[in-house]
């Protein structure tokens, strides 16, 4: 394996070392911005700033495919860092969702999902021979292994948009 462009690049195509060198980045971009996140700003310029660090959590995400723990590693780390912007410790029993409706951030998974939608259209609009849109529109010859499908990519379009979602995407506005 080794780093191209900031994301980790293997054979082996496994997701969970490049999110767990994601979140480690995000907190360090957290840690670098200490003195204002943990400081006295109000509640909406930290969130401001937590949702600049999201930026560097999703670093990449267009080509991710997230299984359920993929997407843990992920809520966990942002939950964390809204406990600490707040001062709220585990012990004080406050849930997530009440965290959530103080800082009003965005979700790690829904913005995910939303940047992978938009890479999915741009390419799908895309007019000459290149080849993302050939991988995209590749068919393996060989059958898939016996048990449980690995998610592909295409997989979690399909479940945003719709089995249709190449006609849907060749328009922009929609």
């Amino acid at each position: 394996s080794y780093k191209y462009l900031g994301q980790k690049i293997s054979f082996e195509n496994r997701m969970e070392n490049e999110i767990n060198q994601r979140v480690a980045s995000a907190w360090r971009a957290f840690w670098s911005m200490k003195y204002f996140l943990l400081g006295n700003l109000p509640i909406f310029h930290k969130v401001k700033l937590l949702n600049s660090i999201l930026n560097v959590m999703t670093y990449g995400c267009q080509s991710w495919t997230l299984d359920e723990n993929l997407r843990n590693k992920l809520r966990v780390a942002r939950h964390t860092m809204e406990r600490k912007i707040l001062n709220v410790r585990k012990l004080d029993k406050v849930s997530n969702k009440k965290i959530r409706k103080i800082t009003k951030a965005t979700d790690v998974i829904d913005y995910s999902k939303q940047l992978k939608w938009r890479f999915a259209g741009h390419v799908q609009r895309l007019q000459d021979d290149r080849w993302t849109l050939k991988i995209e529109k590749w068919i393996p010859q060989s059958s898939r292994k016996k048990g449980r499908p690995k998610t592909r990519w295409r997989d979690e379009i399909e479940e945003h948009a719709g089995v249709l979602w190449r006609r849907t995407a060749q328009n922009r506005n929609t």
